[in-house]
């Protein structure tokens, strides 16, 4: 019997290996644009091993999608336990994440590389309005919506490489918008 048939597997974190590289590939290149033998490489496993986690590309994709969305979700929750209670609290939350540079990991830099692959965007969209709904009518109208897009445009900025250079002052300027 030789070495690999006594070796202790350990399909979990393979299985995270697989995902974390495709994260950093995705960041770099797009997630429609990866491929499964570079994912293989950047991982260090074969391209077996990779098959046997994901037998497909889609199936990768689509557990990556999910890992980025919920690791998201995280973060957002986390944020929102950190500010004042009151209406638009997840928008709130949203835009300090967006300024958060420290918050703002792979996943989500993933995400927005990835933006223009067609189940990205549409998972995107059910999920974001998964929150909307959750969080209610603390979240309709146009001031709330307003944030949000802000802080969509200062993550893709981030993602271009052009940080905030004063975010305290951008913070507030964005969070006037809000009702009082």
């Amino acid at each position: 019997m030789t070495d690999a048939h006594r070796r202790k597997k350990k399909p979990e974190l393979v299985r995270s290996r697989l995902m974390e590289s495709t994260i950093g590939l995705a960041r770099e290149q797009g997630l429609s644009n990866v491929g499964l033998d570079a994912v293989a490489k950047a991982s260090d496993v074969t391209r077996g091993a990779l098959s046997h986690h994901f037998p497909t590309k889609k199936l990768l994709v689509d557990a990556v999608i999910e890992q980025m969305m919920t690791e998201l979700e995280t973060d957002i929750e986390k944020k929102m336990k950190e500010l004042p209670a009151g209406k638009g609290l997840f928008s709130r939350a949203y835009l300090e994440m967006s300024l958060d540079t420290q918050v703002v990991g792979d996943g989500t830099v993933a995400i927005w590389a990835s933006i223009s692959d067609a189940e990205l965007r549409q998972a995107w969209k059910e999920r974001f309005n998964v929150w909307l709904e959750r969080y209610g009518p603390d979240e309709l109208g146009p001031e709330y919506e307003a944030v949000r897009f802000a802080a969509d445009g200062i993550w893709l900025g981030i993602l271009a490489g052009v940080v905030p250079k004063d975010p305290a002052a951008l913070r507030a300027v964005v969070l006037a918008m809000l009702p009082s």
